[in-house]
């Protein structure tokens, strides 16, 4: 979210992409609008609880939406284990340092930078240089031995026969690194290849070795969070300072369990009908964000299209999924709020604020002044209904 106008002028690599990108640009402001919109109740309590008027106090939702089983809800232990060992890695690999390696053999997961020259090899004679399909200074990370009948269905996969070539091969930097060389690869590229110069053709490429390092993850304790904690809190995009693992896995199981128990209660709420007007308050806010950015930009209508990498009516329908997603969102919230009759009491509040303005770094006479009391008191409340939710949820497997 804080690089939400930059990533949003990207251009595009292809329409589906974009759309997909152009989806997330707009769904970063849908979390901050329901982290911040929130969510409040219309109901009656004693004067040493806060009133937080709801948006939706003129839509019936029961006519409206068809909210899915949140108490009691099952949440599977071995998928949020599965989410919490993604983040560590995670974690580990931006903590993670590179130390280079000045002689040895390459093997799997080296980092491996090589220039490569390539010639047509017609009629096993080497050739012209084929230009477009030499380069200097690749970098390979993690380098892999590859299953060449057997590969795995990735179009991001670099060259895997050439990987397979490098892998075992000896290497001294302290001689030129022209000496550090691969022997040729002969290899024919396919008739469909995206190269137009390689296609079909038998090609002689010589590789040279110019660096090789490999990643040293850190050790996992007390004294990586507690010499690491800015470095972590920027990581997370929050201030936590965590100086201990028990601290950051508290924090990050709890995380995880609430995502997952509220995205399948998403998932798994059916909307009756969309109440238009709240509708069109979000595709009007997703014309206004653009036309900013056009605005900004000084872009046509047209430039920004091709920016997003769509067309008109992809545009519209993106903007339509924005809006529809972020009103079954709130539905939900004010559903479950009316439901349950959650509400927050003075105390709850400033604990709350405290905890926010902590997390953003702020005093939370800032966050009072830059979001304004209600829209605090709604995030304070949301809070409130996330772990009311996770209390009441079931563990399984």
């Amino acid at each position: 979210m804080k690089n939400k106008e930059k990533a949003a002028r990207r251009p595009a690599k292809n329409k589906e992409k974009l759309t997909a990108k152009a989806k997330k640009r707009v769904l970063m402001c849908c979390v901050a609008v329901i982290l911040l919109i929130g969510i409040g109740f219309g109901v009656f309590f004693t004067v040493d609880y806060i009133l937080v008027d709801t948006p939706y106090d003129s839509v019936r939702l029961p006519e409206h939406i068809q909210v899915a089983k949140y108490i009691g809800a099952e949440l599977s232990q071995s998928k949020v284990q599965s989410e919490y060992d993604k983040a560590k890695n995670e974690l580990i690999n931006s903590l993670s340092y590179i130390e280079l390696i000045n002689s040895g053999k390459i093997a799997e997961g080296h980092n491996v930078v090589i220039s490569l020259v390539a010639y047509d090899y017609t009629g096993d004679v080497k050739g012209a240089q084929l230009s477009k399909l030499s380069f200097s200074d690749k970098e390979i990370k993690s380098i892999k031995k590859y299953d060449l009948n057997n590969l795995p269905e990735n179009s991001e996969l670099f060259f895997p026969e050439l990987q397979n070539q490098i892998i075992g091969t000896s290497f001294n930097f302290n001689t030129e690194y022209y000496e550090n060389k691969v022997p040729a690869l002969i290899y024919t590229y396919p008739n469909d290849y995206n190269v137009t110069e390689a296609k079909g053709k038998k090609v002689y490429h010589e590789i040279y070795i110019k660096s090789v390092s490999k990643t040293l993850a850190p050790e996992w304790n007390d004294e990586l969070f507690a010499s690491n904690t800015e470095k972590i809190d920027e990581f997370l995009g929050l201030k936590k300072g965590f100086t201990t693992v028990k601290a950051y896995e508290d924090y990050m199981y709890e995380q995880i369990k609430l995502n997952l128990l509220w995205n399948s209660i998403v998932d798994n709420s059916k909307v009756i009908k969309y109440p238009e007007k709240k509708i069109k308050m979000y595709t009007d806010e997703f014309d206004a964000y653009y036309n900013a950015m056009m605005e900004q930009n000084e872009l046509t209508f047209e430039e920004l299209l091709k920016e997003l990498g769509t067309d008109q009516n992809g545009y519209i329908s993106t903007r339509q999924e924005y809006a529809e997603g972020i009103v079954k969102e709130e539905m939900i919230l004010y559903e479950i709020i009316q439901a349950e009759k959650i509400r927050i009491s003075g105390k709850e509040y400033d604990e709350g604020l405290i905890k926010i303005a902590a997390e953003s770094g702020e005093t939370a006479e800032q966050v009072e002044e830059n979001y304004g009391k209600d829209l605090a008191e709604r995030t304070v409340i949301w809070e409130k209904v996330k772990k009311h939710i996770l209390d009441k949820a079931v563990m399984v497997d």
